[in-house]
């Protein structure tokens, strides 16, 4: 498993600096600061990336089970963040800029909506989730879980980021099928969607 750190590691790295020597080469010739600068952002974000991927790493991810809920009502407080002090870019406004860094509050969205989704259908069983005869089976197991989830995708779809919004969607109908519900119920699950 160590060995395996490392490999992705090296890989990582190695595409990372193929990528700054692509820019380099790219841009050497062309005159102005501005061209300069690409290719040492570049290595900026890669060697800030290096460290944050080495802190991670050393992180036990499942702290994240206890603090669930409380990831997805920040992740609803930087959504709506973003209409209040969100930079608009294109048309589009995604973006929020603290100092010197601009984020985009959608990618947070999508790793901690499959944290929620994680946590929230571990603790059933999928044959309370997957037969309808049950009491309240469908509520708990379609219908409560897409309004939770439907909340962060109509805010980023909003932004306008349809992209980042079917992808949770795409989360959702995922955990859905691996969770056990019947493939029907997906299916009717989507066609009222569309």
């Amino acid at each position: 498993m160590r060995n395996s750190f490392f490999i992705i590691l090296i890989i990582a790295v190695l595409i990372a600096c193929l990528g700054i020597l692509s820019i380099y080469s790219s841009t050497y010739q062309k005159e102005g600061k501005l061209w300069q600068e690409i290719y040492k952002r570049q290595i900026l974000w890669m060697l800030l990336g290096l460290i944050l991927f080495l802190v991670i790493s050393n992180f036990n991810y499942r702290h994240l089970w206890d603090l669930t809920y409380l990831l997805y009502a920040f992740m609803l407080f930087i959504l709506f963040l973003v209409f209040a002090l969100g930079a608009v870019r294109s048309g589009a406004q995604r973006w929020i800029r603290i100092a010197w860094f601009n984020f985009q509050p959608a990618e947070f969205a999508k790793l901690i909506t499959v944290i929620f989704l994680s946590r929230y259908f571990s603790r059933k069983r999928s044959c309370d989730i997957s037969l309808l005869s049950s009491k309240l089976g469908i509520l708990r197991g379609l219908i409560l879980p897409f309004i939770f989830i439907a909340i962060p995708m109509g805010l980023i779809i909003e932004q306008p980021d349809l992209g980042s919004g079917m992808m949770i969607l795409l989360f959702f109908i995922s955990v859905l099928f691996f969770t056990g519900v019947k493939l029907r119920y997906i299916l009717i699950l989507l066609l009222v969607i569309i």
